[in-house]
């Protein structure tokens, strides 16, 4: 890919990402203005005698949605501004890892328009994209990482299609369970804790090849702070069903975006 095609596919996300929010947004508006905003379904999960920070609260996941979606709107600019002009083709991977933190955020459609009263198309679809979402962003992450390395960047188109094939694949197979629901908002479906030693492993085998690329090349490490804050951060976002994981999720990501691309982009800049 060119890097103008490059430039013109992270504008296109940008204003999708921008375009999902601006929705939601003026969604949840209209329901509060209209008192029609009802999280009755999910007042099951609450239990009585906890501090506020520890009590379930729906408010706290919606907020850890807007949360998702305002971190993938400011990446994608900040990649947009700081990026355009270097050779970095495995932000190809970044921007697939931004795009399945926004697909993870339709799971607010399901308190939205209560489709939780009736067994529907819409939410096997949520179950489903929520499946693709957990498999994509560990994922790409993961390649975001390998195809870093100057041997690997000629394979990263393909690399690319076929993590979103396998994803896809997994994602229509995994069984889900329509008539029980988890605390933020998704469907349950089968093999969860498959699939979360599977994203853990991804995780710390990008964290422990970024740490040794770093090494190699006399980086700081930086960018592996950055990156393994982020991890975290976006790990009690994604589960975020009170305000104290909020409130850790927020101050993990922020930390991370922050110095993770920073400091990336000034090793792109030292190279080019």
């Amino acid at each position: 890919m060119t890097l103008k095609s490059r430039n013109r596919l992270n504008f296109s996300l940008l204003i999708f990402s921008i375009a999902v929010f601006v929705t939601i947004s003026m969604i949840v508006l209209i329901q509060i203005l209209r008192n029609s905003l009802s999280l009755e379904e999910f007042n099951s999960f609450k239990t009585e005698g906890k501090h506020f920070l520890f009590q379930y609260s729906p408010i706290s996941v919606i907020a850890s949605i807007f949360t998702q979606l305002l971190f993938a709107i400011l990446s994608f600019f900040i990649l947009l501004r700081a990026f355009s002009k270097t050779q970095a083709q495995n932000l190809l991977f970044f921007y697939l890892f931004l795009t399945g933190i926004i697909l993870d955020c339709v799971r607010i459609i399901i308190p939205l328009f209560h489709v939780t009263k009736t067994y529907s198309s819409l939410l096997i679809a949520c179950g489903n994209t929520n499946i693709f979402a957990n498999l994509i962003i560990p994922l790409s992450l993961l390649g975001t990482i390998i195809t870093a390395d100057e041997d690997q960047k000629i394979y990263i188109e393909q690399l690319l299609f076929s993590t979103i094939l396998l994803s896809l694949f997994f994602a229509s197979i995994i069984p889900l369970n329509t008539s029980r629901l988890l605390p933020n908002f998704t469907v349950d479906f089968g093999f969860k804790k498959t699939i979360f030693s599977l994203n853990i492993i991804c995780y710390i085998i990008s964290i422990a090849i970024l740490i040794i690329s770093n090494a190699r090349k006399k980086y700081k490490q930086l960018t592996a702070i950055g990156f393994t804050s982020m991890i975290i951060g976006l790990l009690f976002l994604r589960s975020a069903s009170n305000y104290l994981f909020l409130a850790i999720g927020f101050i993990l990501t922020a930390f991370g975006q922050f110095f993770y691309l920073k400091e990336l982009h000034n090793q792109y800049l030292w190279n080019d």
